[in-house]
Parts: C-alpha cells; sequence; structure tokens
C-alpha cells in the first residue's frame, strides 16, 4: 500500500513537472510575441514623433511605460546620441552601453536584475529621421520584466498541485477499498477453509464425537480422556465405521514404529479404551466389538442405529 501512494505521488509530481515546463514554454513564446511587436509598435510611433519634431513626446510616452512591466527604455542614434533614457528604480544600475556597427541588430535575450528577477532585453534598429541629413540609423531598446511569467506558472502549479493531490486521493482511495475488499474476501475464504477443515476434522458415529484437530473425544456430551495411542486407536475403529480392523492393521497403524507389539497389546489397548468409553456413557462398553477370529470394529448402531461421518449441523 505504501508503495502504491509512492508511486502514485511520483507519477503525479512528474506529470506535474512535465506539463508546468510546457505551460511555462508556451507563456514564455507568446510574451516574447506580445513584446516583440509592443517595442516595435513604441519604435514605429518613437519614429513618427520624431519626424514632426516632438522629441517631448516621445520622452512622456517612455516615461508611461516604466508604469507597467517596462524596467527601461533607449532611444539612440547611430552616432551614439542618447535620444532618451528613461528607467525603472530597479533598473537604474544596469550597464546598457550604447551599441554600433556589429553590435547594432536586432536581438532578444534574457538577463536577471537583482531584486526584480529575469526580464528580456530587446534592440530594434530603426532608421531614425534627422535634421541634417535627413536620416540617421539608430536603434530602440527596451527591457520588459518577465516575473509575471513565473507568477502565472506558481498559480497554475498550486491549482495542478490541488488537481493532483485530489486525483491521488480518489485514486488511492479506490486502491484502498479494492484491496480492503479484497483482504476481506481472502480472510472470508480463509475463514470458511478453516471451518471446512475443522468440519473436516470432526467425526461423529452416533453419541461418540471425535476432533481429530483438538485431539478430544466425547461420548453423550461427556468428556474422554485418552492417552494417545488409545486415542489413535479410536480414530482407526472409526475412520471406517462398521468395517473389520484386523490386528495387523491395527499393529500397523497404531505401534507403526514399534517392530515389538503383538495381538497382546491390542487386546490391552481395546480393554482400556472400553473402559474409558464406559466410563462416560454405558453405551461405550457396547460401542468396540470384538469380531472372533478377524478383529475390531466400532458398532455402527451403538446410538439408536444412526451413525454419520461428518460434523454436527
Amino acid at each position: 500500500m505504501i508503495l502504491a501512494c509512492a508511486v502514485a505521488i511520483a507519477l503525479t509530481a512528474i506529470t506535474i513537472f512535465l506539463v508546468m515546463n510546457t505551460y511555462r514554454s508556451v507563456l514564455t513564446e507568446a510574451f516574447d510575441e506580445r513584446s516583440a511587436a509592443y517595442v516595435t509598435a513604441f519604435a514605429d510611433s518613437a519614429y513618427a514623433w520624431l519626424e514632426s519634431g516632438d522629441e517631448g513626446m516621445l520622452r512622456t510616452s517612455a516615461s508611461f511605460l516604466l508604469l507597467g512591466s517596462v524596467l527601461y527604455v533607449q532611444v539612440v542614434s547611430s552616432d551614439g546620441e542618447i535620444i532618451v533614457d528613461d528607467r525603472a528604480q530597479v533598473a537604474s544600475s544596469l550597464d546598457l552601453p550604447v551599441l554600433s556597427g556589429d553590435d547594432l541588430r536586432r536581438t532578444l535575450r534574457r538577463e536577471r536584475v537583482e531584486g526584480t528577477g529575469t526580464y528580456i532585453d530587446f534592440v530594434l534598429p530603426r532608421t531614425l529621421p534627422s535634421g541634417v541629413d535627413g536620416t540617421r540609423k539608430g536603434y530602440v531598446r527596451m527591457g520588459i520584466d518577465t516575473s509575471s511569467i513565473s507568477v502565472r506558472v506558481y498559480g497554475m502549479t498550486l491549482i495542478a498541485s490541488g488537481i493532483g493531490a485530489g486525483f491521488d486521493i480518489l485514486v488511492l482511495s479506490l486502491l484502498f477499498l479494492l484491496l480492503h475488499r479484497v483482504h476481506r474476501e481472502g480472510a472470508g475464504q480463509e475463514i470458511a477453509q478453516q471451518t471446512e477443515k475443522r468440519r473436516e476434522s470432526l467425526r461423529r458415529i452416533g453419541g461418540l464425537m471425535i476432533d481429530e484437530a483438538a485431539k478430544s473425544v466425547s461420548l453423550d456430551g461427556k468428556a474422554v480422556r485418552l492417552t494417545p495411542k488409545q486415542f489413535t486407536l479410536l480414530s482407526l475403529l472409526a475412520s471406517e465405521a462398521g468395517r473389520v480392523f484386523s490386528e495387523r492393521e491395527i499393529l500397523d497403524s497404531v505401534w507403526a514404529e514399534s517392530g515389538y507389539a503383538d495381538s497382546k497389546d491390542v487386546k490391552q489397548y481395546i480393554y482400556l479404551l472400553r473402559r474409558r468409553l464406559s466410563e462416560a456413557s454405558d453405551a461405550g462398553a457396547k460401542l468396540i466389538v470384538n469380531v472372533p477370529g478377524f478383529g475390531y470394529k466400532i458398532e455402527c448402531c451403538a446410538d439408536k442405529g444412526e451413525t454419520k461421518d461428518t460434523a454436527p449441523s
């Protein structure tokens, strides 16, 4: 049961881990696409504001962006002139060198800032208008906080964990009920088998009751105290009530381990057995019958003519 619990919990944990990784990948990809569209839209607006000579509007818009998930906004010309460089407090110490030459290309990188976590650094080259030669090639750079991804993944992990725990509880409950039922059925079968063995161990011949398992004998409801050999002799005769057992058969069965027993031992034990039975009931003296020249048997009709070889109902 403990192993089943451990396996179920482990499988649920692995499933949640794989699902959350996939969910994080999907969220990250979607976030990157939205961020790229966001930066592109701002760059297009920046182009329009610079073309109209409205740099104030550009700076105002950049400042508003910092109220959301944007950590910094840079608008830089190709000659290294920084037109806009607005930063949130957590990004004030970031080193953002001016890009030029081969470094000036569209890039999206993941970085980490202390106290905030991860963010994406997005660089988008743009041809910006100039009052001198008409154009000047520069870029727009923006840092966007990605902590919202972790928050969403964490929330979904809690939900998935709750669902997984509920599923585990359901499965383990069903497993417990199944095992309990199997155990109960097994216990019932075991009891039935024990009862059957108990019934098989009982032998009744009229008023005589022999319990092979308990090694006990009673006659007409009264206990009969017998020695082991006396009990073995009585059990042999009762195994086939009415059948005559020869002295040789009795010797081979009751004194199998002894090579010195003879018919005198058989007669002595028959006498002792009759005496013990008669002490319990008057019918006991007539229960074991001597068939001259053949041997001994238990009289089937010793108790009102009724003989049974099974346990009482």
